[in-house]
């Protein structure tokens, strides 16, 4: 069973009215009882990606995201 599915994410912010990409369409399954490791350089959108997916980057700073974050079958990019 899928628990985490990520299609095409993509994250960005908006900074003086221009969008700038942080992410660009990550796509991975994570199934249930599987561990996942996410490694990359320093500022390759490891932190950005976590924080997508659990929804904190948009207290952070004014954030745009496309594509699909799926939950246990929910697809949280469409909760408000």
């Amino acid at each position: 069973m899928t628990l985490l599915e990520l299609r095409e994410l993509t994250v960005g912010v908006i900074a003086d009215e221009t969008e700038r990409e942080l992410v660009r369409e990550l796509s991975f399954d994570l199934e249930q009882g599987r561990t996942l490791c996410v490694v990359g350089e320093s500022g390759s959108g490891k932190t950005v990606t976590a924080l997508s997916i659990i929804r904190l980057l948009e207290f952070v700073a004014p954030v745009f995201t496309r594509g699909e974050i799926t939950v246990d079958g929910v697809d949280v990019t469409r909760l408000s």
